[in-house]
């Protein structure tokens, strides 16, 4: 068989998205469900070589961590995927009341605003803006909240059946210590885009969609990291409560989704507290381990076969050189 530029390009991306997969979601986990895909792709890297096309420096990265991580697998048929720990840091002074879910998002806002302009614990101007704007809403998006609910925007086969589109409501921390919060971008890397019509899940998942935003993120918390350092470490009142108001907002986002979706799951922020101090804020999921490992796995399944269909399209399987 002779591969085209065409195909071998095709080939390239399909690497470039395995790879992500892999430093994503499988530092120590069982490898077992993408040993076929990765097979193909050994087998499509091969066949370029022989045709005369360059492999990409990817393509080395996948074979290299699949053949450690499989022979770390092998020495321990026990280990288990762990996802990144939550981050922990001791506050040193002044007392720090718990979060309470109760309490609304606005009221939060409220003392922090009050406790900001009484100039004890001002915030620094990165953060100090979010309550000069009496209008901020945690950086909620209601417009793309709007779309993703808009029945007219799910997949023909989820209106046909009456149902409700899946979503996992995700967030992720950007370099700049940005929050993103949506459906379609996040540490857990869940997307149901089957249940969206394609252009929609298409654009949602791009952040050049749309001007400013991409339309798959449903609020997007400017100075997040900062936020959460000025709460902890320097155990400011106004940071605090600060924090606590995009909490309570991001529990808000999540009770409305699921009004309005099947939300299948969704983060939600963790505190944790050291003898009264705030000690660690992190993201972490409403659902149980076990229920979101079943989510992960059956993703990484979907995942696996639909870059394996992709690739035996391209490479029948008779010119396996295995």
């Amino acid at each position: 068989m002779t591969i085209d530029q065409t195909t071998a390009n095709v080939l390239t991306d399909l690497l470039r998205e395995l790879s992500s997969e892999l430093d994503l979601h499988y530092e120590d986990e069982d490898f077992h469900a993408l040993k076929p895909t990765i097979k193909t792709l050994r087998r499509a890297g091969i066949l370029m070589m022989d045709a005369g096309h360059d492999v990409p420096e990817v393509y080395h990265h996948v074979m290299g961590r699949f053949e450690r991580a499989t022979r770390s697998q092998d020495s321990d048929p026990t280990a288990e995927f762990h996802g990144v720990q939550p981050s922990s840091s001791t506050g040193l002074s002044n007392m720090s009341e718990p979060f309470d879910p109760n309490i609304s998002s606005s009221k939060y806002l409220a003392v922090a605003r009050e406790r900001h302009r009484a100039g004890t614990t001002r915030l620094r101007e990165e953060l100090a803006w979010m309550l000069d704007d009496e209008a901020y809403d945690c950086g909620l998006n209601r417009e793309h909240v709007y779309v993703l609910t808009n029945p007219l925007n799910w997949s023909a086969a989820v209106r046909n059946a009456n149902w409700k589109a899946r979503v996992f409501l995700d967030a992720r921390i950007n370099q700049r210590g940005n929050a993103e919060i949506g459906w379609t971008r996040g540490d857990h890397e869940i997307l149901y885009d089957e249940d969206f019509l394609a252009r929609y899940a298409d654009a949602a998942q791009r952040h050049d969609a749309v001007p400013w935003r991409s339309l798959g993120e449903l609020m997007w918390w400017k100075g997040y990291e900062m936020m959460a350092s000025h709460a902890i470490l320097r155990q400011s009142p106004s940071a605090t409560a600060l924090l606590y108001a995009h909490a309570a907002r991001l529990n808000d986002l999540a009770t409305y989704l699921a009004r309005h979706v099947t939300l299948v799951g969704a983060v939600t922020i963790n505190f944790t507290y050291d003898e009264g101090h705030l000690s660690s804020v992190d993201f972490v999921p409403t659902i149980p381990p076990e229920r979101m490992q079943e989510i992960t796995q059956e993703r990484r399944r979907r995942t696996g076969e639909r870059m394996r269909e992709a690739v035996e399209r391209l490479v029948p399987k008779e010119n396996d050189p295995e």
